[in-house]
């Protein structure tokens, strides 16, 4: 019987021209689906848009010129708490919401071109209308303003602002699939920013906006801290380290109960097989620094024991075996050595009663380890985020003491900002990039189709060559003949 041979590049090759049609029908249509799909898919647009953040002083004496006037000093030195606080101004809900009311309630409204968005649009009104009831107005609010708060938060959802590393910049995208609306709402959004940002700026509108910033931030702490305070309730955790050296202590002095229980069980069990084997107990348990943990009624049995056989012995020497003083002195024997024998199978079965309510405590006490190193690491974490959130709020009390002062001294110290680069109506979608993704699924396609030509090889369990078969079988083959047609007899095939 032959050895099969190792698969060799003419046999990969082989493998492959033999299903080439495999391979034909994936490089086709896994581009034909890609680009079906990117057709179907709707097209996301993106604008981008650039501000600086500076701060200003008031008009300088001391830089006046004869020919330029009075020159104005320009800080760049801003720090992170003013591009987080310019951060979160771009994300106010108020700002967005003045973004909606300046675009007007008519820019949002979009007829559905074709039957299929029509018929699409309608069902997911149905829906909407089904699942959701109408929010009843809060707070005073009419219904515009609610509707232009739902819009805001929509447009919200597709826009973010980044810092630029390193610089007094931040990075402004807005996404959105309608290519004329997009450029429209961002650039509205920039033109809204300005007057909202000098109002939340100015003073007193700097100190409320600080003051608002420094009420979250201490909601947030507050939540935090008795989010802590009730995990040590629930869990008792006062002092963890104080409470893990407890444990330890606890755990120390069963585990060397345990040892003085083991160690009085050997004692019983040795006493045990000397009785059995013969031998008497000498009446000393353990060696002499061992002795605190003794018995003292076996000790004295034991004794007594060792009398009983020596007083019987020399009866023996003086009277016969049937004679009434040796029967006498064989009768003591005898019951001492019950009694001995039933103290210490009490004494044993009271130390093992201990040794598993030892056992059980050390299980106890390594549980509660356990869980208290998990809960400790909880903990941990939890004073973490307590300790982020009071260093915010320690921050925003300076941010608003600050303002605070700058509104009682008049100083016109303000941050400032400006537009570097303005939203341009987007030439292309950023999704799908229809070329890109054809040429990528060509590609795919090519080991793709390899792949599943390899697969269906391995899951046909015919042979295609003599050799094979030879090697798989052991027979020789004499002869082979390739495909016949149904319709064809087998001596016609050529």
């Amino acid at each position: 019987m032959q050895e099969a041979q190792g698969l060799t590049l003419r046999d990969i090759l082989n493998v492959i021209y033999k299903r080439i049609f495999i391979l034909k029908i994936v490089v086709v249509l896994l581009p034909i689906g890609v680009f079906i799909g990117c057709l179907l898919a709707t097209p996301v647009y993106q604008v981008d848009a650039k501000i600086i953040v500076t701060a200003k002083k008031d008009e300088s004496s001391l830089l006046q010129g004869t020919t330029q006037g009075t020159s104005r000093i320009v800080n760049l030195n801003i720090d992170e708490i003013d591009l987080n606080s310019e951060m979160e101004i771009l994300k106010s809900p108020d700002l967005w919401s003045k973004t909606v009311e300046a675009l007007g309630p008519n820019f949002f409204k979009s007829q559905p071109t074709g039957i299929f968005g029509k018929i699409k649009s309608a069902i997911s009104t149905e829906i909407t209308n089904f699942f959701q009831s109408p929010k009843e107005p809060e707070n005073g609010e009419s219904r515009e303003q609610v509707k232009y708060r739902a819009l805001a938060s929509s447009l919200m959802s597709r826009f973010d602002v980044t810092p630029v590393p390193r610089s007094k910049i931040l990075d402004l995208s807005f996404k959105d699939s309608d290519p004329n609306k997009v450029q429209k709402i961002l650039s509205t959004l920039l033109t809204v920013y300005i007057p909202f940002h000098s109002q939340v700026y100015s003073i007193p509108g700097v100190q409320s906006f600080f003051a608002e910033q420094l009420a979250a931030s201490k909601a947030k702490y507050d939540l935090l801290r008795d989010k802590m305070v009730n995990f040590k309730k629930k869990w008792e955790l006062s002092v963890p380290e104080r409470q893990e050296t407890d444990l330890i202590s606890t755990l120390k002095l069963i585990e060397d109960s345990l040892i003085d229980v083991n160690s009085g069980l050997r004692q019983y069990s040795k006493i045990v097989t000397l009785l059995n084997k013969g031998d008497f107990p000498t009446g000393q348990l353990a060696p002499g620094g061992q002795r605190g943990g003794e018995s003292t009624l076996i000790n004295v049995l034991a004794v007594q024991v060792v009398q009983a056989a020596q007083k019987q012995g020399q009866v023996g020497e003086i009277f016969a075996s049937n004679s009434r003083d040796y029967r006498a002195a064989a009768d003591q024997y005898n019951e001492t050595l019950v009694k001995f024998k039933t103290v210490v199978a009490s004494e044993s079965s009271i130390l093992e009663i201990k040794k598993a309510s030892l056992e059980e405590s050390r299980k106890t006490v390594l549980a509660q380890m356990k869980n208290l190193s998990e809960k400790s690491e909880k903990l941990r974490a939890i004073q973490l985020e307590v300790s982020v959130a009071r260093e915010q709020y320690l921050q925003f009390v300076g941010k608003e003491q600050a303002a605070r002062l700058e509104s009682t001294e008049g100083r016109q110290k303000l941050v400032d900002v400006k537009v570097l680069g303005e939203p341009y109506p987007p030439k292309k979608p950023i999704f799908p990039k229809t070329g890109l993704y054809v040429i990528l699924a060509f590609l795919f396609s090519f080991p793709l189709g390899i792949g599943i030509i390899f697969v269906a090889t391995f899951l046909d369990h015919s042979f295609d060559d003599p050799s094979r078969l030879e090697a798989a079988t052991g027979y020789r083959v004499l002869a082979s003949f390739g495909k016949v047609k149904k319709d064809e007899p087998p001596g016609d095939s050529k």
